[in-house]
C-alpha cells in the first residue's frame, strides 16, 4: 500500500508545467518488519552502485538497516520495481547511513550499549555482517544522530545530552578491513543552545554542521 511503503521512487525525468503525477511515483514496502507508534518506519537512506541502503527506526520484529536493488542486477530490480537484496537487524533506530569501499558507517539511536556507531561489511549485499562495534561507548553520551565518512575519516555527530558532553566525534579510519576506527581525543562540544547535531557535510578542511536549533 502506497501509505506504508517506506521507500517513494519519483521519476523526475519527464517533468512538464503540470509537475510530478502519480504515474510517475513508485512506492516500496520493506516485507517481515512490524512496529507501531513510529517504530519500523523509514528514517535514513544511502545509495551506491544501484543499491539502496535503508534505515529504518528501530521494529518490533524485523531488521533496521535493508539493502533493496533499484538497478544493480543482484536481484534484478528497478527503480520502478525495487527488490530486497539483505538486511541487517541493527536493534535500534538506523539514523545515518554511509556507504564507502564495501563498508557501511551506520548511527543508530543506541546511546549506552556501544552501537552507537557502527561498521557493518557490505561487501557481500546478500549478507551484511557486524565489523566493528563499540567505538564510541559511555551511558553519558547522547545517541548518534549523524555521521560522514571521508579521507580516511569517521565524524560522528549525537544528540545534545548535558553541557559538558561532546556532540562531535573523530574517528582515524585508516583500514577498516583490519583494524577498527580509533576514537581522536575527547570529542567537541558545538552546542550553543542545548541542541545537537543533525547532519554533516564536509568540505576540505571545514565541517559544516547542521544542528537542532
Amino acid at each position: 500500500q502506497p501509505d506504508c511503503g517506506q521507500l517513494i521512487v519519483v521519476d523526475v525525468q519527464n517533468v512538464d508545467s503540470a509537475g510530478l503525477s502519480a504515474s510517475n511515483v513508485y512506492y516500496y514496502k520493506v516485507g517481515a518488519v512490524t512496529g507501531s507508534a513510529g517504530n519500523a518506519v523509514g528514517k535514513s537512506i544511502a545509495y551506491n552502485k544501484g543499491l539502496i541502503y535503508l534505515g529504518l527506526t528501530k521494529t518490533t520484529t524485523g531488521p533496521e538497516f535493508n539493502i533493496i536493488d533499484v538497478g544493480n542486477g543482484i536481484q534484478s530490480g528497478t527503480p520502478t520495481n525495487p527488490k530486497p537484496v539483505g538486511s541487517y537487524s541493527v536493534g535500534s533506530t538506523t539514523r545515518a547511513i554511509k556507504i564507502d569501499n564495501g563498508f557501511a558507517y551506520i548511527a543508530t539511536g543506541d546511546k549506552s550499549g556501544g552501537n552507537a556507531v557502527m561498521v557493518l561489511n557490505v561487501s557481500t549485499p546478500g549478507s551484511p555482517t557486524l565489523k566493528w562495534t563499540n567505538l564510541i561507548t559511555g551511558s553519558t553520551f547522547g545517541s548518534a544522530s549523524a555521521l560522514y565518512s571521508v579521507n580516511k575519516t569517521i565524524f560522528a555527530g549525537y544528540t545534545y545530552n548535558g553541557a559538558s558532553t561532546p556532540e562531535v566525534y573523530v574517528l582515524n579510519n585508516p583500514d577498516p578491513t583490519t583494524q577498527p576506527p580509533s576514537l581522536v581525543g575527547s570529542g567537541l562540544s558545538v552546542n550553543t543552545a542545548n541542541v545537537g547535531v543533525e547532519s554533516f557535510v564536509i568540505k576540505g578542511d571545514l565541517a559544516f554542521i547542521v544542528t537542532g536549533k
